[in-house]
């Protein structure tokens, strides 16, 4: 592509941020040259001499490709385009920067949410024990401040309340009591009304628990499966009062 096709390439989508290198023979070239020298090992593996030189050359080769990309990527040998319009990267913290606006375009109903424990795609199995007993306290205790888990101690399961329901204004003090609400952290207000809107739209047609996770897990959440496998049984319960589950 040239810049005047990348500048029309990049008009059509908000996913990207293009790099295009002034001097792209260069790295052409270099890419033809490893490409080369694979397909060279790949025909004498027999020889175990020649090969180890062939590596060694493949290896050269490589370093010298990285030295190419990186050192040049934030100097003027690279335009940088978004949105088809050019702008300017000249290092990288500008780099990410731009990568953060981008991910907040991409991902506008992403919560904030700080808490590695869940906040991945794959929690360890140690949480597997937290899980059960969040959830447990969620269900048999969730009229008692901090779901009547203990002030001095705190225990994955406890980190997660805090994190998920407390510092999100969803489990607040109601007279003598505690109850759930809204969201006061303006981040989530995405993400519950959505969750609202999939159980209204289930009074009209059939819905599943894998339709709500498929949905969350495309833009504009994209959450992580860790953090939807405490969301969406914790809104359920919340709003056990307005629906029915059916097995199959």
């Amino acid at each position: 592509l040239n810049n005047q096709e990348l500048v029309e390439t990049s008009k059509n989508t908000n996913d990207f941020i293009y790099a295009s290198f002034r001097k792209s023979d260069q790295i052409r070239e270099t890419i033809f040259d490893i490409e080369k020298t694979g397909r060279v090992i790949s025909k004498n593996r027999d020889d175990k001499v020649a090969v180890k030189e062939l590596q060694s050359i493949e290896s050269s080769q490589k370093a010298l490709l990285t030295h190419q990309v990186l050192n040049g990527l934030y100097s003027n040998d690279v335009d940088w385009y978004y949105l088809g319009q050019k702008i300017n990267i000249g290092s990288k913290k500008d780099l990410y920067k731009q990568i953060s606006e981008v991910c907040k375009t991409i991902y506008s109903s992403t919560p904030i949410y700080r808490n590695e424990l869940i906040n991945r795609h794959h929690i360890s199995g140690s949480i597997a024990n937290s899980k059960k007993m969040f959830f447990e306290r969620l269900v048999n205790d969730f009229d008692k401040e901090d779901l009547g888990l203990s002030k001095d101690h705190f225990p994955a399961e406890k980190t997660i309340y805090l994190s998920l329901l407390h510092e999100s204004g969803v489990h607040v003090k109601k007279g003598t009591s505690y109850t759930f609400q809204k969201p006061t952290d303006t981040s989530f207000h995405e993400l519950w009304n959505y969750s609202e809107s999939f159980l209204e739209n289930a009074k009209t047609e059939r819905k599943t628990i894998e339709q709500f996770y498929e949905h969350l897990k495309q833009k504009p959440f994209k959450l992580s499966i860790g953090f939807m496998d405490f969301w969406i049984p914790t809104f359920l319960f919340i709003k056990r009062d307005d629906f029915a589950l059916f097995g199959k």
